[in-house]
């Protein structure tokens, strides 16, 4: 059997010195994988760091993303808004209504009373009734 390999069977005869030898070389393959496992462990951590701060980076460029997104909703619906007022503007009828009700023009012996507490709703609503 000893031709094939070394034995891991200690003799008594072998002097003190090598056995303590062989249980140093014991330990130290006990401690390389262990070593090993925890250089892995920090480099995974290392390597996994800049990956999170990219997470938190992207999560707030969503936000960002989403608030735009409103704002531009918003800045859209304001424009249509405008874009009609614009179209109106064009009717004659419509541009009479305005300057009789924001500056006070009044036809031939009419006068205009601003009475305050009255919105100026129902004067709007009227106009946009009696458009064509």
């Amino acid at each position: 059997m000893q031709a094939q390999g070394k034995s891991k069977v200690v003799y008594l005869n072998q002097q003190p010195g090598n056995y303590k030898e062989n249980q140093g070389r014991s330990q130290q393959s006990v401690k390389r994988p262990l070593v090993i496992a925890m250089v892995g462990l920090a480099s995974i951590f290392i390597c996994s760091v800049p990956i999170f701060t990219a997470l938190q980076a992207q999560s707030v460029n969503q936000e960002n993303l989403l608030q735009a997104k409103a704002q531009y909703q918003e800045v859209q619906a304001a424009h249509a808004k405008l874009q009609e007022e614009a179209q109106r503007l064009n009717d004659p009828e419509y541009l009479a209504q305005v300057a009789r009700k924001d500056y006070y023009y009044s036809k031939e012996g009419e006068i205009i009373f601003k009475l305050e507490g009255l919105e100026d709703d129902g004067f709007d609503q009227a106009a946009q009734a009696n458009r064509p």
